[in-house]
């Protein structure tokens, strides 16, 4: 093939040949030369997963249900499924609970390395540190969290609190 996509092998043959000027060949011999190129195509493939909500809630529910004042936890995973580095990854909670909830300030905490541990915490809008930006659009409250680079086969995780008016 010509293309690829992720994994997959490319294997051409290229031949060049030199003009000969008849009736005598150059000198050296031959007049044609075949290679063998061998290309494999490498890409990110990223893998978005949310969870949390009103199975994650972290005060105010009231017999396990959502009232006004309860703050539920959100949290997302974005894995990079594919065999090269994705970059620029950007993640916004643009979903319908936001025209009545609210993003708690400084309620961000981050696996940055993706070990499972949120190692940074209690971040928020504003936040612009080690290839991780957080920004919080004033009105719609809609937050974006954005890393610079994901390696292949790595995650990064956040999470977040909502809180029900």
């Amino acid at each position: 093939p010509t293309a690829g996509t992720d994994g997959q092998t490319i294997k051409r043959n290229v031949t060049g040949t030199t003009q000969t000027a008849t009736p005598t060949a150059p000198t050296g011999g031959s007049t044609s030369s075949t290679d063998n190129l061998t290309t494999t195509v490498s890409s990110p493939s990223i893998a978005v997963t949310i969870a949390g909500g009103q199975t994650d809630i972290i005060s105010g529910g009231v017999g396990g249900n959502v009232v006004p004042g309860t703050v539920m936890r959100w949290t997302v995973t974005i894995t990079n499924t594919g065999t090269a580095s994705a970059t620029n990854i950007s993640s916004s909670n643009v979903n319908a609970h936001l025209t009545t909830n609210t993003v708690v300030a400084s309620s961000f905490d981050i696996d940055a390395d993706g070990n499972g541990t949120f190692e940074i915490t209690g971040v928020g809008n504003g936040y612009n540190t080690g290839g991780i930006t957080i920004t919080v659009a004033g009105g719609t409250g809609i937050a974006t969290v954005t890393f610079s680079s994901i390696a292949a086969s790595v995650y990064r995780a956040y999470r977040y609190n909502v809180s029900v008016q």
